[in-house]
């Protein structure tokens, strides 16, 4: 019977060392801190245009709306109605793809959030996490790319995934000691031709020379360990 002995080998084989596989969330691509206020714009009056966009989820209504003022005309923006008012969450997307905006409820990180996702192009996506409080929306995170809720990690609460990039990349977001950190598993496994994620069996798959290694986070949630190649 072949167990684990140690990292280096297993079955007799040797494998490289594991990737370590988290570091600090870096916040240069777009994650906003949870603690921001939002802004409150009475009726959307002076400030933006309903443009007729309506979504709704989890008993809440979400306006779409332009601003006059905005570089891009085309932009849109998404904020919660309250009592008259929208309160602005963010940037939705375009304007030829206002129709598509959906909110859903997601469970991520151990707690219910509200998921607003619309696209910005055709091979462009935006999504924001947010919650409300005390009738207030409370952004957790904005993503300018399509991500994945998942239990990636096996710790039974989902977390979030998102592919980007050429050759292809996974980008792995977590709560760790109350805040998000992320951590790319391309750069983890130095991978030159790519990643990717089976959702099924809970492994990350490098592609090489010699074809495909599967990885998968190991128990202290530190390390990548290899299962096949």
């Amino acid at each position: 019977m072949c167990q684990f002995a140690n990292y280096a080998s297993y079955c007799g084989a040797t494998f490289p060392p594991p990737a370590r596989l988290y570091r600090q969330m870096r916040w240069e691509w777009g994650v906003r801190n949870k603690d921001e206020e939002s802004r409150g714009y009475g009726g959307c009056a002076g400030d933006c245009n309903h443009s007729g966009g309506v979504v709704r989820g989890r008993g809440y209504t979400f306006i779409i709306f332009s601003q006059p003022k905005a570089a891009d005309p085309e932009e849109r923006w998404i904020g919660l109605e309250r009592d008259g008012a929208v309160y602005r969450i963010g940037t939705i997307g375009g304007e030829a793809y206002e129709s598509q905006v959906e909110a859903s409820s997601v469970a991520l990180f151990g707690q219910p959030y509200i998921c607003l996702a619309g696209y910005c192009g055709a091979n462009c996506a935006v999504e924001h996490y947010i919650e409300v409080k005390d009738g207030m929306p409370v952004p957790l995170l904005f993503l300018n790319a399509p991500a994945r809720v998942a239990d990636w990690n096996g710790d039974g609460m989902n977390e979030l995934l998102y592919q980007e990039g050429m050759p292809l990349d996974v980008v792995l977001i977590q709560r760790w000691g109350g805040k998000l950190i992320s951590a790319s598993v391309g750069e983890a496994l130095h991978a030159a031709k790519g990643v990717s994620y089976d959702d099924a069996a809970r492994r990350f798959i490098l592609y090489n020379e010699q074809g495909e290694q599967h990885y998968r986070v190991a128990a202290d949630g530190n390390f990548l360990e290899l299962v096949s190649r």
